[in-house]
This record gives C-alpha cells, sequence and structure tokens, in this order.
C-alpha cells in the first residue's frame, strides 16, 4: 500500500512567532494526472507569500504570473478583502477562467465533469488567508497557523 499525504502547502508558525510557508513538488493538471513542478510551489512577490495547491495551470497563475496589485490601503487585511481578491477575479475572468457573471471558475471545457479545485495560501503581514477557487465558488478566508491544504496523492 503507497503512503497517502493530503499536504500540499503549509504554513506553521516558528518559535520566533515568524510564519513559516513549506510545499512539496507535486503538481496537478486536468484529468487527474500529475508531475513534478519545475519550479517552487511558492512565490513572494511584492511582499506577499502565495502558495498553490491543485490544478496546476490555476496554481502558476496566480503564484506565478498574476500581478499583485500595491498596497494602498490602511491594513492589509483590508488589502486582502478587497483589493488583491477583485485583483483574482479580474485576471482570472479576463483569461477566461473565470466565469462571466458568477464568482466561480468556467466548467472546464475539454471535461466538464472534471473537479480542479485550487487552494491558494498568503501570508501578509503576519496573517495567514486561504484563497479557495472551484466550480462552485471563490472564497477569502483569514486562517491561523498552523494551517495546511492539499488534494491528496500517491
Amino acid at each position: 500500500m503507497k503512503a497517502r499525504s493530503n499536504t500540499c502547502i503549509a504554513v506553521v508558525e516558528d518559535t520566533d512567532g515568524l510564519l513559516v510557508m513549506a510545499a512539496d513538488r507535486r503538481i496537478s493538471f486536468e484529468g487527474g494526472a500529475y508531475q513534478k513542478a519545475p519550479v517552487s510551489k511558492i512565490n513572494k512577490r511584492n511582499g506577499v507569500i502565495l502558495g498553490g495547491s491543485g490544478h496546476g495551470f490555476i496554481c502558476s497563475l496566480l503564484v506565478d504570473q498574476m500581478p499583485i496589485p500595491e498596497i494602498n490601503e490602511d491594513n492589509t487585511v483590508d488589502y486582502m478583502f478587497n483589493t488583491f481578491i477583485g485583483q483574482v477575479i479580474v485576471y482570472l475572468r479576463n483569461l477566461g477562467v473565470v466565469h462571466p457573471t458568477e464568482l466561480r471558475l468556467i466548467d472546464s471545457m475539454s471535461n466538464p465533469n472534471h473537479v480542479y479545485e485550487t487552494g491558494i495560501l498568503i501570508v501578509l503581514d503576519s496573517r495567514v488567508y486561504g484563497l479557495s477557487l472551484s466550480k462552485e465558488c471563490i472564497s477569502l478566508d483569514m486562517l491561523s497557523a498552523p494551517y495546511a491544504v492539499g488534494c491528496g496523492g500517491d
């Protein structure tokens, strides 16, 4: 029997109170296939640390490609729940990944029954956030460390 793990990305607090994000190297894509990630699934851009779990294409778009907006709000919580989530929706909608009128991912064009849920853990200003994307909804939540997200795998 093969070992199975549901942890893809994890955020823990170290002994000094700093948040640390870690990830494995496995990525999945349409049809349930998977491979070793050629690059890290964690990236820090414009002061925001992002780690992706789930559908490799969507993770790459958000973790590596999406422009990270400047923080202009008085606090980072307002930034995350207004500017950041707004940027995610506009960016993915412009690419045809988010439904044009509903707050959810589009159905897969090649396989409408394929589930390609994606979870992005985000660390900003000593806080952890979880961005969940699926065919049912897109949501952003504030989380507590330790926290882990993953889609499982052999």
